[in-house]
């Protein structure tokens, strides 16, 4: 798993999540596969790098966002790996160039534009003199399965 910076919520969400799903699966996350990045395209390329030169023994990578997606799967085909026959990649925004990369990238979409509309809304009311509400609006993801996973 390549994270994103620590002082974002999303980062902690994201890594708690994953973890706990695959817990209850039964494979529990090991904390060395887990490589902290910075959302950017180079952290995730010197992640697998990293991972790679290390002889960790992987077969996937979750990156907290596409760019960093993008780059393991750059770095995967640098290191002669096959995605997905040998590393399956799965992102998180489901940006434009995620569809893009090669192969095009499996993703969990936010409905960015829904997210925005429903800030406005709870600012201008807010404005109005109603208080926020107690609890968060949760806006469902959805999962967008692409070429760079495989169900083999």
């Amino acid at each position: 798993m390549v994270t994103g910076k620590d002082r974002f919520g999303c980062t902690q969400q994201r890594l708690s999540g994953f973890g706990d799903t695959f817990s209850a699966a039964g494979f529990p996350v090991d904390p060395a596969l887990v490589v902290p990045g910075d959302f950017t395209f180079e952290c995730g390329r010197q992640a697998v790098r990293r991972l790679l030169a290390d002889g960790v023994p992987f077969d996937a990578v979750f990156a907290h966002n596409d760019l960093s997606a993008a780059g393991a799967i750059k770095a995967t085909h640098e290191a002669g790996l096959d995605v997905p026959r040998d590393v399956a990649v799965v992102g998180f925004d489901d940006i434009p160039l995620a569809a893009h990369t090669d192969p095009p990238l499996t993703t969990v979409h936010q409905p960015l534009r829904q997210m925005g509309e429903t800030a406005a809304r709870m600012l201008m009311t807010f404005f109005a003199g109603t208080p926020l509400p107690a609890t968060p609006n949760v806006i469902p993801t959805s999962l967008i399965v692409r070429a760079s996973t495989s169900a083999a």
